[in-house]
């Protein structure tokens, strides 16, 4: 499931600007961080979005992951993957404000945080999450216009381990007063992201209600068993 998800993630933003700089990072990075960051791209093209990457230069505010472009609308795209185990509040205020002004105050940007699927079996860790964003909208920065929290999750469906789904969920926050509005990040909120985690699932699972009619309509697929059929 997880090759399929990379595969397909790979593909899809095969035709994007930022495509040659996302597979060099491949090399010689955390593969974890690395495949989270084309997966946040990956939902922004989803929304519509166009994706532009360019090398790290070392500077702090100019080193984010990615550029989003849609129109006129230019939002800048900071992603961090967590991987402490136990869920703790000082965890995500201190990736929250070390990310902060990663990205440059002169344009919306959105800072996207890999949750460790872990975290999920704490008791209200979605209401913990609103109550530490909204706690770092209010005393830290307007620079950020959205926090997204992505986590995984995999399903054993026999209980054996031999079969089984693996699930993207998303978790979005807006900044109520941002420095910059930015109404083209409505799509965040208008189920775009969680429809993009049903496909994944879906396409990584054959037996899954459904998937006949993913797998004709995702172009991933379309050219795998096109290629299949080619020899």
């Amino acid at each position: 499931m997880r090759l399929l998800s990379i595969g397909e993630t790979l593909f899809l933003l095969r035709k994007t600007p930022g495509f040659s700089e996302q597979c060099r990072r491949w090399r010689g990075r955390d593969f974890r961080a690395t495949f989270f960051e084309l997966f946040a791209a990956r939902l922004f093209l989803a929304g519509g979005f166009q994706i532009h990457a360019k090398p790290e230069i070392m500077v702090r505010g100019e080193d984010y992951d990615f550029t989003a472009i849609n129109g006129d609308a230019s939002i800048n795209v900071e992603v961090t993957a967590l991987t402490v185990v136990k869920y703790t509040e000082r965890t995500i205020w201190n990736a929250l404000n070390d990310k902060r002004d990663q990205v440059p105050v002169d344009a919306p940007a959105v800072l996207i945080c890999i949750i460790p699927e872990t975290w999920l079996d704490e008791a209200g860790c979605d209401k913990k999450l609103e109550n530490i964003t909204s706690d770092f909208f209010r005393r830290q920065t307007r620079r950020i216009n959205a926090v997204v929290y992505v986590s995984e999750k995999h399903i054993d469906k026999d209980g054996d381990g031999s079969y089984g789904m693996l699930i993207f969920r998303t978790l979005v926050y807006f900044h109520p007063n941002p420095r910059i509005p930015c109404p083209e990040l409505a799509f965040l909120s208008d189920g775009s992201l969680n429809r993009t985690g049903e496909a994944l699932r879906a396409s990584s699972d054959p037996f899954v209600d459904g998937v006949t009619l993913l797998r004709a309509t995702s172009e991933f697929y379309q050219w795998v068993d096109q290629t299949c059929r080619l020899g």
